[in-house]
């Protein structure tokens, strides 16, 4: 006893110090709380340059709106009507002086903003234009159809080639003739891609990018022209412009890098802004962390694995021993006997298993022996249930035989009578072969031809070759037969049809018995399945002959046989009878 527990004792020193080398809670904790955090510096980041984005986004925003306003100032000023509508007919030196004063305004908003690279104004009747940075006086047609078809969509911003430009119209044409003057003005490129470059460098993101375009893709400007061909962020581009719903804040792999996604929008200017930042930027130490971590999960690993086979030893392999005995008694082997060692803590457990494992045969031995007995006296009891009803109208039938003299018919009829009562009271044994069982029904048909001659028609097949040795429970097609007389046929007055057939397949033979009744009702149709469902699990069986014939069976051959009730083709009621056709 004392050795016994001085093994016990080592056996929870050793589990007790495995679990606390393991500390796996702890590394666990550890690394979630490192996820916790790195999410959060995540969240705060992407926050921090969400509000930097729509920051800059407003000022451009703003400076846009500005120069739109300044735009169009000029597109109703006098000096540039008075220069469009009479320029033609001014003295050289008077429009000379106007020109310069357009220039100089155009110069003055050229210079009031650094977005602002060049200003041009056409003026057709003087088939010349004035631009704030040059003494060029020329603009081609596509400059004008650019400007008007920009114009006429209520576009601030339109993108040509690699510029962004605003363009106004004075008027407003149907056609580019009937203009008065067309302006353009050209956005500086390189100031907006600084501004773009300084959102994806804030808080010290080196490799940080921002990418403005259009909603339809006429145009980006980005700070980072490798981007700009990146199949997944141009997916994306394409989602936001379509109008899908996207997270404001996203991550995605571009170019084998993670990314951190920031998009913004402008429904003033309608333009997109996208920011993009390296994941490892944002985390900065977490992600070097994340290695050691790591490491310690691995070394975790290797000893859970150095655990596992101290419990496979101490613990696993005798356990394995008794589920192997577990499964020999599964299988019906109670003879099984599981050597115990002395010393092991196992051994308790396996002298119980050989006492229990005797015990379970004993018992099975008892409890199969009383079923046994149990289906033979249950089967008598169904047999003895079935009672021939009909005596008294079968009496009567001979008497109103004898009373018209037929004396051919009475000797018939008796005689069926006879082989009927014969069959039924003869007990010498429950199972019978089925040409037997067969006989007794047909003797039973014929006595109901003669009673019901005027009234129902039977027709029936003969039993198939190979069949008549078949061993079935006594009295299963009889009570069948004289149902479907009394429930099936029963308010029939004439032109009654009965059919009984056999059907052989998959190694299995089918008795149908179908009728042509009226009364059946879908409702009654699905009662008798319930009732036939129910008697599978009852131990007080109905006494109905359907449910007395499916339960003899399904003692006799198993679950998988017995009736089947459904709607006849004829319209009654149709009974299959399925036994097997090999019986060992």
């Amino acid at each position: 006893m004392k050795n016994l527990f001085h093994i016990r004792k080592t056996i929870l020193v050793n589990l007790i110090t495995m679990f606390v080398i393991l500390n796996a809670p702890i590394y666990l904790f550890t690394v979630y709380m490192n996820h916790q955090v790195e999410q959060s510096i995540l969240q705060r980041s992407m926050d921090a340059i969400h509000l930097n984005a729509r920051y800059f986004l407003k000022s451009f925003e703003t400076e846009i709106e500005r120069i739109d306003s300044l735009k169009n100032s000029y597109l109703v000023h006098e000096d540039f009507l008075k220069l469009a509508n009479e320029g033609p007919f001014m003295e050289p030196y008077t429009k000379s002086e106007l020109i310069l004063s357009v220039k100089d305004k155009l110069d003055l908003l050229k210079t009031s903003s650094p977005f602002v690279q060049e200003i041009k104004v056409y003026f057709p009747s003087l088939k010349r234009g004035v631009f704030a940075s040059s003494y060029e006086d020329r603009m081609s047609e596509d400059e004008i159809s650019r400007i008007t078809e920009s114009y006429l969509t209520n576009a601030m911003l339109y993108g040509y080639g690699s510029s962004l430009a605003m363009g106004g119209l004075n008027p407003v044409p149907m056609k580019i003739d009937n203009i008065a003057f067309a302006m353009e003005i050209v956005l500086s490129q390189p100031t907006i891609e600084l501004m773009l470059s300084e959102i994806g460098s804030l808080n010290s993101y080196e490799n940080g990018s921002a990418m403005l375009f259009s909603p339809e893709l006429e145009w980006v400007i980005s700070d980072s022209p490798e981007l700009m061909d990146n199949h997944s962020l141009k997916q994306r581009m394409y989602a936001m412009q379509s109008g899908s719903k996207q997270p404001a804040y996203d991550q995605m792999n571009l170019n084998g890098t993670e990314y951190m996604v920031v998009d913004e929008v402008s429904e003033k200017l309608g333009v997109h802004l996208m920011v993009t930042v390296p994941k490892s930027e944002m985390t900065g130490m977490l992600s070097r962390y994340k290695y050691t971590y790591f490491v310690i999960l691995m070394a975790s690993l290797l000893l859970v694995l150095v655990f596992s086979y101290a419990i496979y030893r101490l613990i696993h392999r005798p356990f394995q021993s008794l589920l192997a005995g577990l499964r020999r008694v599964e299988k019906g082997d109670y003879d099984v006997v599981l050597s115990t060692r002395k010393g092991d803590e196992f051994s308790t457990v396996y002298r119980q298993f050989n006492s229990m494992a005797g015990r379970i045969k004993i018992l099975i031995q008892e409890v199969f022996e009383h079923k046994i007995r149990l289906q033979s006296s249950e089967l008598k009891q169904l047999q003895s249930q079935i009672n021939p009803h009909f005596l008294y109208n079968s009496y009567y039938v001979v008497y109103r035989l004898a009373q018209n003299h037929d004396l051919e018919k009475v000797v018939e009829y008796t005689r069926f009578l006879g082989d009927y009562f014969k069959y039924i009271t003869r007990n010498a044994s429950d199972i019978v072969n089925l040409a037997d069982e067969f006989h007794h029904a047909q003797a039973y048909i014929q006595i109901q031809m003669i009673r019901f001659s005027k009234r129902i028609i039977t027709e029936s097949d003969g039993l198939p070759a190979g069949v008549e040795s078949l061993q079935v429970p006594k009295l299963i097609l009889q009570p069948l037969i004289e149902n479907a007389y009394t429930h099936g046929l029963g308010s029939k007055l004439s032109d009654g049809f009965l059919k009984i057939s056999f059907v052989r397949e998959e190694q299995r033979l089918k008795i149908v018995i179908e009728d042509n009744g009226n009364e059946l009702t879908d409702t009654a149709l699905a009662e008798l399945h319930t009732q036939l469902m129910r008697s599978n699990d009852d131990l007080i069986y109905e006494t109905t002959g359907l449910i007395n014939v499916h339960k003899r069976l399904q003692l006799k051959f198993g679950k998988d046989y017995g009736l089947h009730l459904e709607r006849s083709k004829l319209g009654g009621l149709s009974i299959t009878i399925t036994i097997p056709e090999h019986q060992e």
